[in-house]
């Protein structure tokens, strides 16, 4: 999937709060932990990871903001589910 990662979105994230040099390691490492998946599962698995770790932060903070935020994951992951499995890439 290395054209998916021309202009990537991970790239446009404007406030991240972590070390860079985290975050320019953990990318690749992504990247590459879902280089075997199809698209339409690397992007369901990324989501899911992604609501599972709001999760947790939800139950720290219960604020409106990481509410939507987790609302937000799940409805991504129903329209995703949604997507028929007969695609390219």
């Amino acid at each position: 999937m290395p054209t998916v990662w021309d202009n990537s979105h991970v790239d446009r994230i404007e406030r991240l709060h972590g070390p860079k040099r985290r975050i320019d390691k953990a990318v690749p490492e992504l990247r590459e932990a879902i280089a075997l998946l199809t698209g339409p599962d690397a992007a369901k698995i990324l989501v899911a990871i992604a609501a599972d770790v709001v999760t947790g932060i939800q139950k720290r903070n219960d604020r409106a903001d990481v509410h939507a935020a987790y609302a937000a994951l799940r409805r991504a992951i129903d329209a995703l589910e949604a997507i028929e499995g007969n695609l390219q890439g």
